[in-house]
């Protein structure tokens, strides 16, 4: 009775960290849809957020499903980038999250090998890996015969809504970005590259329609943005 006990507060603290740690992108994809060229590669930053007043120490694990073993799994955490592929981070060096927002970066390089895998990285409270924190599934595409799909699907823009800026995600295929009002009007253009924070502080409170194209000005992708204040 008192091993039932145990397991059930346990399960509630995990449940609880879980409910205040969040990230996005979700779901999180790494997406390569050319393997004609080796080089190709995917890298994506994935925000985690702390939503209560606390801090957490935070160690990181991640396991391998389905991943071949020509691919190339980098991660980047709060100070460290480590080797491809690498299983764990140092217990000597944790990550200090605060409340607020905390990034990562990983990149999927999968050396012209095709095919679809997973990496769940999971986070822990302690050096030796028992107080689970977070489980984030990392999905994988490489040059599967849907990636060009897959990718697509898996383009978000972030934050939504958004108050000053937005960024968009596995966005490897967005060369611009053209905004439109709800009346059709076009009200601002911006030109991608990986990782770009998008500013509309400038515009007003209300809904736009993000349209995301590709190098040769195809339209990708139409997102619908709310912005949630109104710009000075």
């Amino acid at each position: 009775m008192v091993k039932f006990i145990y397991t059930l507060l346990f399960v509630g603290l995990v449940y609880v960290s879980q409910a205040q740690l969040t990230y996005n992108p979700e779901p999180y994809s790494l997406v390569v849809a050319n393997c004609q060229d080796p080089a190709n590669y995917d890298k994506q930053k994935l925000n985690i957020s702390v939503l209560n007043d606390t801090t957490y120490t935070v160690y990181w694990k991640m396991e391998f499903a389905n991943v071949r073993e020509d691919w190339q799994i980098q991660l980047c955490d709060l100070f460290t980038c480590y080797d491809y592929n690498a299983k764990q981070s140092s217990p000597s060096n944790p990550n200090i999250m605060g409340q607020g927002n905390h990034v990562f970066e990983i990149g999927f390089f999968p050396k012209g090998e095709d095919g679809t895998g997973r990496v769940t990285l999971k986070l822990y409270g302690d050096k030796n890996f028992t107080q689970l924190i977070r489980e984030i599934p990392i999905n994988l595409y490489a040059c599967t015969t849907s990636a060009k799909d897959v990718s697509f699907n898996a383009i978000k823009v972030y934050p939504n809504p958004a108050s000053e800026y937005f960024q968009v995600s596995n966005s490897s295929q967005v060369n611009k970005i053209v905004i439109y009002n709800v009346l059709g009007k076009e009200v601002k253009t911006l030109f991608h590259y990986n990782n770009a924070n998008h500013d509309i502080s400038e515009l007003k409170k209300g809904i736009y329609m993000v349209r995301l194209l590709d190098a040769k000005n195809k339209v990708i992708k139409t997102v619908r943005l709310s912005k949630n204040i109104d710009g000075v």
